[in-house]
């Protein structure tokens, strides 16, 4: 935790055999401007780390 942002990384990796292969992920999670920011890197198919999906939540009124 570094202030409004947490960061996660995986160190196993459980899923069915269904689910597609990967070796790694991460997540992030910030708070900026009143917004909750959140990112998930994965590492698929035997590649390198990149984006798979992200968003920018707002506190619903």
């Amino acid at each position: 935790v570094k202030g409004p942002r947490i960061d996660l990384a995986t160190d196993a990796i459980v899923r069915p055999a269904s689910a597609k292969s990967y070796g790694a992920a991460t997540r992030i999670y910030g708070y900026v401007e009143g917004h909750l920011l959140w990112a998930w890197d994965i590492a698929a198919l035997g590649g390198a780390l990149a984006s798979h999906a992200s968003a920018r939540l707002a506190r619903a009124d």
